[in-house]
């Protein structure tokens, strides 16, 4: 029923807009853009932007100097109801396409109420009873089907059952089904630099058996699926190889 009710309430037919006279290019470059310390200092900011479209996830911050790095241009802003408290001001701001990503099975409602009648359900939490941004509203904003997730868990992640995919990882295989060309910059886990590009905060370190696991992502597991589609030509990680040491003290 919330499903259905949800499908009847997004105005956007098109996730790239294209109708009428304006058609779909005939190769269509994407760049993914992560949040990773790989990032600083790697002046990939204009060739990030270069893309023909920009995908971002989480915090995402544009803001001087990190631009420089991780470009400015914003497309397409994937985020779910614990990220979007966490955006940058200009994510807030930008006529950017929001796609939302309900990962449990009370996220499905909350959106569903917020384009409705621009509320939230009590949840008890204030990252889900902060009202979101009048960016997000019927027309700007695409929702992934839970089946879609499942894809990319059953076929991708070797991993445990309790762990879940990324945002960034759901993002990068969105980028495929969508593009011709995926790039993807700032994914990785790297122990070599900082955990995000915009603070100092380290890596995690690596368990027993030399994995990365979270509470609820296997980051190890995700490096190794990034390794696997660039041997197989599918995208372009952008990890910094020769790069010996951290860009960040």
């Amino acid at each position: 029923m919330v499903t259905q009710q949800l499908i009847g309430m997004l105005e956007n037919p098109d996730v790239f807009g294209f109708h009428g006279d304006r058609q779909r290019k005939p190769c269509v470059r994407c760049a993914v853009v992560g949040t990773g310390g790989v990032l600083s200092g790697s002046n990939k900011g204009a060739e990030i932007d270069a893309h023909d479209y920009v995908f971002r996830v989480n915090h995402a911050v544009m803001d001087k100097p990190f631009d420089k790095d991780v470009g400015k241009k914003l497309s397409f802003y994937i985020f779910y109801p614990e990220s979007h408290s966490r955006q940058n001001k200009l994510v807030a701001s930008a006529h950017a396409l929001q796609i939302y990503i309900p990962f449990k099975t009370t996220d499905l409602p909350y959106i569903t109420q917020w384009l409705y009648n621009r509320t939230l359900p009590k949840c008890g939490v204030p990252w889900c009873e902060s009202p979101l941004n009048a960016n997000v509203n019927r027309s700007t904003t695409k929702v992934v089907h839970p089946d879609f997730i499942r894809y990319v868990f059953v076929n991708y992640m070797d991993t445990s059952l309790s762990l879940r995919p990324t945002t960034g990882a759901m993002t990068v295989f969105l980028a495929i089904q969508l593009c011709d060309v995926v790039n993807i910059y700032g994914f990785g886990y790297d122990p070599r630099f900082n955990e995000h590009y915009y603070d100092h905060q380290k890596v995690a370190a690596q368990g027993a058996d030399g994995d990365m696991k979270a509470d609820y992502h296997d980051f190890s597991e995700e490096r190794r699926l990034w390794q696997r589609l660039q041997e197989e030509k599918i995208i372009t990680w952008h990890n910094r190889q020769d790069s010996p040491n951290s860009a960040v003290p």
